[in-house]
């Protein structure tokens, strides 16, 4: 995914803040690698990201894979410069037991075998199921363009670099919002998950799908609008 599938937040927010929507590496505008595609390595592109510009008061917002790498970057370096967290229907932690690897090996198999078959269609599908509703034409277009961009090479590299992420959740202290799908059949997991953060408060989205940020914007422009002005009083 793009950082600009986030073109509803971008707009809402930039009024009032600086906002920076990173494309993560072999995605996006960003550079084609062929390393580095697990939470932990990600995650120091986040900080190099916020390093570079100088951030200070930053608030970092990730959805799906992204939530573990923003908890990745936070229990690697605890950074000063991070004041809070919003973390958008992903897992917050991926231990897979021996019961759920054959699972896990069973779709890792169907991605791969669908992308072999034809990947413009799988992909095309894989982008539309992410919404409970049909997007906007050209949104939808735009993100099925870029996500045909990164090689499926790296797309199984970021479902296996996944596997086996765990962070010291109850380390993390910051204030931290917790979107969820109604919809994702992790939902519990994660919220269990979740409540082992020090301050994090649980939302559920119970009609959007994954990106529910993109299915019900106003709604999440200002659960994460409260969020800010509880943790940063004007």
């Amino acid at each position: 995914m793009p950082g600009d599938i986030f073109e509803f937040q971008i707009r809402h927010f930039q009024k009032t803040r600086r906002i920076v929507a990173m494309d993560p590496r072999s995605q996006g505008q960003s550079s084609r690698v062929t390393f580095g595609h697990y939470p932990a390595r990600r995650a120091r592109d986040i900080k190099a990201v916020i390093d570079q510009l100088q951030f200070t008061n930053v608030v970092l917002v990730g959805w799906s894979m992204a939530a573990s790498e923003i908890l990745s970057l936070c229990d690697q370096y605890s950074p000063p410069t991070v004041r809070a967290l919003a973390l958008i229907d992903g897992d917050l932690s991926f231990q897979v037991s021996n019961e759920e690897s054959a699972g896990e090996i069973a779709f890792l198999k169907y991605v791969a075998s669908s992308m072999r078959e034809n990947r413009a269609a799988a992909l095309r599908a894989f982008t539309q199921s992410l919404y409970s509703k049909p997007p906007p034409p050209e949104h939808l277009e735009r993100i099925v363009k870029a996500v045909q961009s990164t090689s499926e090479d790296t797309g199984l590299s970021l479902l296996v670099g996944r596997l086996g992420f765990q962070a010291r959740l109850d380390q993390i202290k910051l204030p931290t919002l917790v979107a969820i799908s109604g919809k994702n059949p992790k939902r519990e997991k994660i919220a269990l998950d979740a409540k082992q953060l020090k301050s994090a408060e649980i939302h559920t989205f119970e009609n959007a799908g994954h990106a529910l940020f993109v299915d019900e914007p106003d709604k999440f422009n200002n659960l994460l609008q409260d969020f800010l002005d509880k943790i940063e009083p004007r």
